[in-house]
């Protein structure tokens, strides 16, 4: 469990080859960046494209870099989120974030409240908010 003075690095893992990126959030970059390493060296990374990356390019073609520090993980969400939006990571041509709706930042939030759809009531809403973390079922991600 985070405290509230904890820090919360925002980093990227890019592909220097292919020049694709992911963006991530976490409180211990080190340890992080370990576990991302270790699941493409054994070939189970959960990101395919980016574990197909590694299997043709190599380790050699990925780095780790912090990109910012925030002082509570709503920020680092949407900063993360904004990185994202900003690098393009959530398209495949330009990244490895495809299908990562980021969770319960505000702007992912918002984002999501407007696709929500229409017929649902506000207290479907709720329910699946309290239940998923998010505004709408899983199927809808």
């Amino acid at each position: 469990m985070y405290k509230d003075r904890d820090i919360f690095y925002v980093y990227t893992i890019r592909n220097t080859a292919t020049k694709r990126i992911y963006v991530g959030y976490t409180m211990n970059v080190k340890e992080r960046a370990k576990q991302h390493l270790h699941a493409l060296e054994i070939g189970k990374h959960y990101k395919k494209e980016m574990q197909s990356d590694y299997d043709k390019y190599g380790k050699d073609s990925f780095e780790i870099k912090v990109f910012t520090s925030c002082d509570n993980m709503q920020k680092a969400s949407m900063v993360e989120t904004i990185v994202m939006k900003i690098l393009k990571s959530q398209d495949p041509k330009y990244g490895y974030n495809i299908g990562d709706p980021k969770g319960n930042s505000p702007l992912a939030i918002a984002d999501r409240w407007r696709t929500y759809p229409r017929n649902w009531s506000d207290s479907r809403r709720a329910y699946y908010y309290r239940k998923y973390g998010v505004l709408f079922p899983p199927q809808y991600i």
